[in-house]
């Protein structure tokens, strides 16, 4: 009952919030982690975990809180605290630590990051901006950057708005590039050189996507602009995702 406001909220996110709107194949790919340890959690002796009922207190006092005071941020900490307990109560803390990473995961599809969202919002737009105009001139056009967010070209005005920072591809992309690692299960090295690829890749992607816009707006027109705009985000998510699978595949990942 103390969760339930969460996980509806969670749910509405899904729906009304863009920065979650992957959130919806989290389960799937949980899933999909669990599944490659399959083996393994078959290895691990099933034990008494009696001790886990002491952790339920404490969460539960911490969940009040976060109930209390609509802390959202707190509440997402507690389910996931919540579901790790009962897996070592009732799996036993070997089972449960083997699948403790995949549990975790599920903090990409709760509503856990609004303050990094606030934070991270506006220095992501001018360094999209940044991109954007240096490629612009790499690709033959000659824009002048009137402010921080806005780049004019011949006849077309580019401003980067919220939506166009890229952090709503860089929170996706740290999602699935986490669920490469996840099911790789690889060394330490691989994990850093993965999670390294997620800023410069997502800043180049996205900027690339606003230089586009930017190309399209002076070639053929605002209206053009505006409705290429409108799909090129799922290209940018659809490329970013084939770039972190070869990447993975480089880097040694072969099942």
């Amino acid at each position: 009952m103390m969760f339930w406001p969460l996980l509806r909220g969670t749910a509405q996110s899904w729906i009304s919030n863009d920065y979650y709107s992957h959130g919806w194949i989290v389960p799937l790919l949980i899933a999909w982690q669990i599944k490659v340890r399959k083996e393994d959690w078959e290895k691990k002796p099933l034990t008494d975990g009696k001790w886990a009922l002491l952790l339920f207190i404490p969460i539960m006092l911490v969940q009040y809180i976060g109930f209390v005071g609509d802390f959202w941020a707190i509440q997402c900490l507690m389910l996931v605290s919540f579901v790790l307990a009962s897996m070592w109560l009732l799996f036993g803390f070997k089972r449960a630590w083997l699948i403790s990473m995949p549990i975790c995961f599920a903090l990409f599809a709760l509503p856990i990051w609004g303050s990094v969202i606030d934070v991270y919002t506006n220095p992501l737009q001018m360094l999209s901006t940044s991109v954007a105009e240096m490629l612009l001139r790499l690709f033959g056009f000659n824009p002048i950057k009137l402010q921080d967010l806005t780049i004019q070209l011949n006849s077309y005005a580019l401003t980067v708005a919220v939506p166009c920072s890229g952090l709503k591809l860089m929170v996706a992309v740290a999602c699935f590039t986490c669920h490469f690692i996840l099911i790789a299960r690889k060394e330490v090295s691989f994990n850093i050189l993965m999670l390294m690829l997620v800023v410069p890749l997502c800043l180049f992607i996205n900027g690339l996507r606003i230089a586009l816009i930017g190309v399209v707006g002076e070639l053929q027109g605002s209206d053009a602009a505006a409705t290429f705009h409108d799909y090129s985000g799922y290209i940018t998510l659809v490329i970013c995702f084939i770039i972190l699978f070869k990447f993975a595949r480089w880097f040694g990942w072969k099942d």
